[in-house]
């Protein structure tokens, strides 16, 4: 008797919400908003979308991986862009996935050729650099309480970069997110920490209120 462990790979037709915000004349560029870990693209939306410029489109999405959350006796709806096993040190299901899909939705809304910018919260924020290999266009990206392993950065082509990071932060503590910050400068890249204090692992009224002000500079 034989026992192995082995893996296959299978294409699945995956389904998910999204929330898109177009201007009334053809938008300069596009703003991409990406979710946290087990949430839904329409809080991120709701939060953020109102205080982006109003020549831009505004897309968030919910991520294609169902990461349901129990609350009391129900589950609540919710998603995630990968899942990494921390201890092992590897992806289950890489960020890869997320970014071709992502790609494959803005080609059928013809939101393809414009410039983008990214704002990524938590994990949404660890998606950055997968998405900036996978569109050419990313501009800018704003980074809302994640992490910089330096690796994932390596041979990025140039962009805007802002990191928002609460002071605060039990999840990703800022002392270890500025010595991977200090990591990525130190290997080329510009990047600029914005320190929001009194501010967890969260997107509250502070934060929306640091990315206003970035957005309109």
């Amino acid at each position: 008797m034989a026992i192995s462990k082995s893996t296959a790979s299978h294409t699945y037709n995956i389904s998910y919400d999204y929330w898109l915000r177009t201007p009334d004349k053809e938008p300069h560029h596009l703003y991409l908003l990406l979710h946290g870990f087990s949430q839904r693209g329409e809080s991120i939306f709701k939060k953020l979308e109102p205080v982006l410029p109003q020549n831009a489109a505004v897309l968030s999405i919910n991520a294609p991986f169902p990461s349901p959350v129990k609350i009391k006796e129900e589950y609540k709806e919710a998603y995630a862009w990968y899942f990494y096993l921390s201890k092992e040190k590897r992806f289950v299901i890489p960020p890869t996935e997320s970014a071709r899909s992502i790609h494959k939705l803005l080609t059928s809304l013809g939101l393809i050729n414009l410039p983008v910018h990214i704002i990524g919260f938590s994990q949404g924020g660890y998606m950055v650099p997968w998405l900036v290999r996978e569109f050419p266009k990313v501009t800018r990206a704003i980074t809302i309480a994640a992490d910089y392993p330096n690796h994932y950065y390596e041979g990025l082509p140039a962009y805007q970069f802002d990191a928002v990071h609460g002071v605060d932060d039990k999840v990703a503590p800022i002392e270890e997110v500025k010595r991977n910050i200090e990591s990525l400068v130190a290997s080329g890249r510009s990047v600029s920490l914005h320190e929001v204090s009194n501010t967890g692992h969260e997107v509250n009224d502070l934060m929306i209120g640091k990315i206003r002000e970035l957005v309109e500079a």
